[in-house]
């Protein structure tokens, strides 16, 4: 839990741009500006490649940063959803518009958003970090491909410029996953204060309020593209969410590098060569003094002695005790 409450009040502050957004969006619905049209391909595209690569993008950097417990296997949940999502988002921005055009971006939302509310039960499904991601990035070029070569086989999307009750029930139920998802995000944040938790919490959020807007619009009017706009803000969250992934591997780099650098600092290593005296085996210092072998290593490392006498040093400064220990070793062998 957040140790203060400056640290809970951020939650509104890190929120107010999603608070702003939902506002507007709905006063945008009640006027007659919102159902001006504007049809533009090209651009419309344009917006839907870049947040998919955006989706991709943040999936390889969930996947690939550490794991330290249970409460991060949400990453694995959150990187299949996005997996999912990046991938029709894909293939959605490639197809002309019609009933593939909404089918592809209305499963790109019901899959996102369903996947997104597994973050709830992910400690308890996850038993590999790739496979899921894996597995869900073939299912979903699978049947996109699929889709748009058998379009027959798809349910009717569009009935002249009104969208169905099949695609309005796949954006319904996607935004519900993302509210869902959302909320586990705002948890994490409140008991744990992480921003990388906030940020999911919003980029949830947006998704969802853009499933939500879905409903009351048609192709290429303004209401219409502001959902696309939503989505393309909920996509610059993950943007920065990376960039904030990114800045923290890079702020522990740096921290190791300077802990590497003392720790080095600290260790004394002998190099080169060292005038011994021949005698008393002594060494001589770089200030031309004299010193006894065990003090001069002492200083220039990290070893420690302690002192014994070798058995021929026994025979030399003891003789009187050499029968005696020429007795206990023949008793030992």
């Amino acid at each position: 839990m957040p140790e203060n409450t400056d640290e809970k009040s951020r939650i509104l502050l890190y929120s107010l741009p999603t608070i702003i957004i939902f506002s507007a969006s709905i006063i945008f619905s009640f006027t007659a500006y919102s159902k001006l049209t504007w049809v533009q391909l090209p651009f419309h595209a344009a917006l839907e490649a870049i947040g998919a690569l955006i989706a991709l993008i943040l999936s390889v950097f969930l996947l690939s940063s550490k794991i330290e417990g249970p409460e991060d296997f949400f990453k694995i949940a959150t990187s299949t959803a996005l997996v999912g999502m990046g991938t029709l988002d894909l293939f959605h921005s490639f197809v002309e518009p019609g009933q593939i055009f909404v089918w592809l971006h209305s499963c790109a939302t019901f899959w996102g958003g369903t996947l997104f509310s597994l973050v709830w039960l992910s400690p308890k499904i996850i038993a590999s970090r790739l496979i899921l991601p894996i597995l869900c990035l073939v299912f979903s070029s699978c049947f996109a491909l699929f889709s748009i070569l058998y379009p027959e086989n798809i349910p009717i999307m569009v009935s002249g410029s009104q969208f169905t009750f099949s695609a309005r029930i796949l954006n319904l139920v996607g935004g519900v996953g993302f509210f869902l998802g959302s909320l586990y995000f705002f948890k994490n944040y409140y008991y744990s204060s992480n921003k990388k938790h906030v940020l999911f919490a919003n980029h949830c959020l947006l998704f969802g309020i853009s499933a939500a807007i879905f409903e009351f619009s048609q192709i290429w009017n303004l209401q219409w593209w502001l959902w696309h706009a939503t989505r393309l803000f909920a996509y610059s969250v993950a943007l920065l969410l990376i960039f904030q992934i990114y800045k923290s591997v890079e702020k522990q780099k740096d921290i190791l590098l300077i802990e590497l650098q003392e720790a080095l600092k600290n260790v004394k290593v002998l190099r080169g060569f060292l005038p011994i005296c021949a005698s008393c085996k002594k060494i001589r210092d770089d200030k031309g003094y004299w010193n006894q072998i065990e003090t001069y290593i002492k200083e220039h490392s990290e070893a420690k002695f302690s002192h014994g006498i070798c058995p021929d040093c026994v025979r030399k400064l003891y003789p009187e005790y050499v029968d005696k220990i020429d007795k206990n070793a023949q008793q030992n062998t």
